[in-house]
């Protein structure tokens, strides 16, 4: 497989989990980020995912 397809997630409220859940499983896609315009919930979801906010 090639270079994995990177994503962000925007908006990390309770349908977030179902994504967070879903990506791992689906081959050459590789989570990034996660943003939310609220900024305290983003960096919270972000540490649990190992990701960047």
């Amino acid at each position: 497989m090639g270079v994995p397809l990177t994503v962000g997630v925007i908006g990390v409220g309770k349908i977030s989990e179902q994504y967070f859940e879903s990506l791992p499983k689906l081959p050459g896609l590789k989570l990034v980020a996660v943003a939310d315009i609220n900024e305290e919930r983003a960096h919270s979801v972000a540490a649990e995912q190992g990701v960047e906010a």
